[in-house]
């Protein structure tokens, strides 16, 4: 280890939420009483984090939104290729070990849509290819169209 390098060297870029990485530890009384705070919610459609994945330690990040009545809700990921986003419907319970059936139902990709009533839904930001590490900037937004 080289103590000098590590004091000069800069600090690693907060990495907020964690632990993130399945619904349970997101979704209110499931692992956590009250979960993780939406990224977006009825008052504020539109959000935006920026987080940090290691393909060792923390290889994805799982965020709750809100999808608004008569919305669809878009999700897009920037990071130079080395991450993705996708959508996971309400009724999804795991991002991990869904059956092929339930991930039929519940994974939606990039964009999902309410209809008369606005629901809470999932983001997953993972890794790609065959990166080891990425830092991201996750973007959701909802548009009548």
């Amino acid at each position: 280890m080289n103590i000098p390098a590590s004091l000069t060297a800069p600090a690693p870029l907060p990495d907020p939420g964690e632990p993130n990485d399945d619904i349970a530890q997101v979704k209110p009384g499931q692992l956590f009483e009250l979960g993780e705070s939406p990224l977006t919610t009825t008052t504020k459609p539109n959000g935006r984090i920026g987080a940090t994945l290691d393909a060792a330690e923390d290889p994805r990040d799982v965020y709750r939104i809100w999808v608004p009545a008569h919305k669809i809700v878009r999700v897009a990921v920037t990071a130079g290729g080395r991450a993705a986003a996708r959508i996971w419907g309400p009724q999804t319970v795991s991002v991990t070990s869904e059956s092929n059936a339930e991930r039929r139902r519940d994974l939606r990709g990039q964009s999902i849509q309410a209809l008369k009533k606005g629901f809470a839904a999932y983001v997953e930001v993972l890794l790609t290819g065959r990166s080891t590490d990425a830092s991201y900037v996750l973007t959701v937004k909802a548009a009548k169209r």
